[in-house]
């Protein structure tokens, strides 16, 4: 599937699992490993993505018109219905926070061309923003 790198950005409309360690190799930021479990804990299913975005002209959950086949759906047209091209497809897992609240760990996965790409992030709370700590982006072949 072709990929724009301008475009509509799609969200898969169900979390991905998963696995605590799961492409751990190489990281350079390190998540607490509470963290982490937690993070494998809330992601032990797959459930709606829908609670945790909110649409904008940049991104948009994936419509049950626009899927064909079962996840991975990476066999979307390279154009919506309506006719945008599509940047890349984006798989959520729902954050996890520490237990006291102040840290959070992010993870998504995406489509960079024919393969995958997942992006990491740990968040610290300053006051009532969040401010990244650390990333890292992970390209799989």
């Amino acid at each position: 599937m072709p990929y724009h790198e301008s475009g509509i950005t799609l969200i898969d409309a169900r979390t991905s699992k998963w696995v605590p360690g799961m492409g751990d190799s190489g990281a350079k930021c390190e998540v607490p490993e509470d963290v982490s479990d937690r993070l494998a804990a809330r992601n032990a299913e797959s459930l709606a993505a829908a609670p945790l975005v909110t649409a904008s002209r940049k991104w948009r959950l994936i419509r049950p018109d626009e899927m064909t086949g079962d996840p991975p759906r990476d066999l979307l047209p390279d154009k919506t219905r309506a006719g945008e091209p599509i940047r890349t497809i984006v798989y959520l897992s729902a954050p996890a926070f520490s237990e006291s609240g102040d840290l959070a760990f992010v993870l998504l996965s995406f489509r960079w061309s024919v393969h995958e790409a997942q992006a990491r992030y740990v968040l610290k709370a300053s006051g009532s923003n969040w401010k990244v700590q650390c990333s890292d982006l992970f390209f799989y072949p």
